[in-house]
């Protein structure tokens, strides 16, 4: 059976590694993962139990654009 992508673990799982559902691409700022991923298990998960009670929205979202990188060069 394939992990559900907007599940508690997979969430997790993103906030832990800054990987797109936690093994895809990284995920980009404002994402505080490196943060938020030292959190314990039992904060996290209360965090996407909060994240989860939220209705969901429908919203085109944009293609990830990363960063440019430091000292303004392209």
């Amino acid at each position: 059976m394939e992990e559900d992508p907007y599940g508690t673990d997979a969430i997790i799982k993103a906030m832990r590694t800054g990987r797109h559902f936690g093994g895809g691409r990284a995920v980009l700022p404002p994402m505080p993962w490196t943060w938020v991923g030292t959190m314990t298990d039992e904060d996290l998960e209360a965090i996407v139990a909060c994240l989860q009670s939220i209705p969901p929205i429908r919203n085109r979202v944009p293609v990830p654009v990363p960063p440019a990188p430091a000292g303004g060069a392209t």
